[in-house]
C-alpha cells in the first residue's frame, strides 16, 4: 500500500481557516502567517488565496470578500466545524483555568482569559456573552488581563541587577515614587505582587501590581550605588525551620511563593516534612504560615517561634472572650 504523503495545499487551507477564526486577515497578513509557519515558510499569490477561499466556501464556510467596510480583509463569519459547550465541558474548562491560577507563573496566567475567550467564541452556543460573564464572575484573579503590560514589563526585569523607579498608589491613595530591586512576581490571596527590595525599607517588600502606575529603569549616575545598597539588603536573609505535620511536601502550595532552601521528608512518615525558609520578611512568612491551614511547628529560631506562640495565644483569648 502506498504511504500517504503530506498535502501542503490542504495544510495551508486548514491553517488559513484556523487563523481566520481568530480575526479577519488581509492578503498581506495571510502571507505573513504563511511565512511564519515552519511547515509552509512561503507566500502565495492573490489568485491562490482566492482559490483557498473558494475551497473553504465549498465545504460550508461563509467567507466575506475584502472591501472597505471590513478594512479589505477576508472575514470568516461561519464554519460548519463548530462545537457546543455543555455543562460538563464548561466545568472542566473552569477547573483548568483554576489550575492555571493555582500552579502556573504569571506569564502563563496572562493568556488564560484569551484562551477561554477563543474557546467560547469558537463554540456554537448562543449564550456566549453570558458564558464569558460566568467565567469572569468565578475567576479568582479577575483583573490580570488589565495588568498585562505592567506584569510583562516587571517580569522582564526580575532577577536582573537593575534598579526600577516605580510610581505606586499607596493604601492611603497617595501617589509615591519608590526605588526598588525587583526579585520576582508572585500570586498570593488572589492578588499579584512584586517581591522587591526598597531603599527606605529593611527586608523584602510586597507591592501590589494593580497599584503600580509606571515603571522606569534607573540609569542615572547614582544607579550603581543604589544597586549595591539594594543587593546588600537582598543578601540579609534569616533561616527559619518549620515542621509540617500530616502534610505531604507535594501539597505545600505555599512553597511556590516563599523562598525555600531545603525540604526534608521524614523517612518514617512521608506526611511529615521539615522545611527551611530563607526570608528577609518574617512578617510575610508568619502571615503565609497562619493562612496556609496546615498544622505546623516552628523549630528555629527561638525568637520567631515565641512570636508565633504569643500571637496564637492572644488570638485564641481574643476570640474566646
Amino acid at each position: 500500500m502506498k504511504k500517504p504523503g503530506f498535502n501542503q495545499t490542504v495544510y495551508r487551507i486548514i491553517k488559513l481557516m484556523q487563523w481566520m477564526s481568530c480575526q479577519p486577515l488581509s492578503q498581506e497578513q495571510i502571507n505573513e502567517c504563511f511565512l511564519a509557519d515552519p511547515m509552509i515558510q512561503r507566500s502565495v499569490s492573490q489568485d491562490t488565496i482566492g482559490l483557498y477561499m473558494n475551497t473553504l466556501r465549498a465545504v460550508g464556510c461563509q467567507v466575506e470578500r475584502p472591501k472597505p467596510s471590513n478594512n479589505y480583509c477576508y472575514t470568516l463569519s461561519y464554519h460548519p466545524f463548530s462545537y457546543c459547550l455543555d455543562e460538563e465541558t464548561l466545568q472542566f474548562l473552569f477547573q483548568l483555568v483554576q489550575y492555571v491560577d493555582d500552579t502556573m507563573g504569571c506569564r502563563d496566567m496572562l493568556h488564560r482569559q484569551q484562551f477561554v475567550w477563543r474557546v467560547i467564541e469558537g463554540s456554537a452556543n448562543t449564550n456566549r456573552k453570558a458564558l464569558k460573564q460566568q467565567f469572569l464572575d468565578r475567576l479568582r484573579i479577575r483583573n490580570l488581563d488589565q495588568l498585562q503590560t505592567t506584569v510583562a514589563e516587571l517580569e522582564s526585569h526580575c532577577h536582573l541587577p537593575c534598579v526600577l523607579e516605580v510610581a505606586y498608589q499607596s493604601p492611603n491613595k497617595s501617589r509615591v515614587v519608590r526605588y526598588v530591586l525587583p526579585e520576582k512576581l508572585m500570586c498570593w490571596n488572589d492578588t499579584i505582587y512584586l517581591k522587591c527590595y526598597m531603599l527606605d525599607y529593611d527586608g523584602c517588600v510586597m507591592l501590589r501590581v494593580d497599584r503600580i502606575d509606571e515603571v522606569r529603569v534607573v540609569d542615572h549616575a547614582q544607579a550603581q550605588q543604589m544597586l549595591a545598597e539594594l543587593c546588600q539588603k537582598q543578601s540579609q536573609q534569616e533561616e527559619v525551620w518549620v515542621r509540617f505535620i500530616n502534610c505531604y511536601a507535594s501539597d505545600l502550595n505555599m512553597l511556590d511563593y516563599l523562598d525555600v532552601a531545603d525540604v526534608t521528608v521524614d523517612p518514617t512518615d512521608e506526611a511529615h516534612c521539615l522545611v527551611k525558609f530563607c526570608t528577609s520578611n518574617l512578617f510575610f512568612l508568619k502571615q503565609a504560615l497562619l493562612e496556609s491551614g496546615y498544622r505546623f511547628q516552628v523549630i528555629y529560631p527561638d525568637g520567631f517561634r515565641q512570636e508565633m506562640r504569643t500571637f496564637l495565644v492572644e488570638t485564641q483569648a481574643r476570640y474566646a472572650g
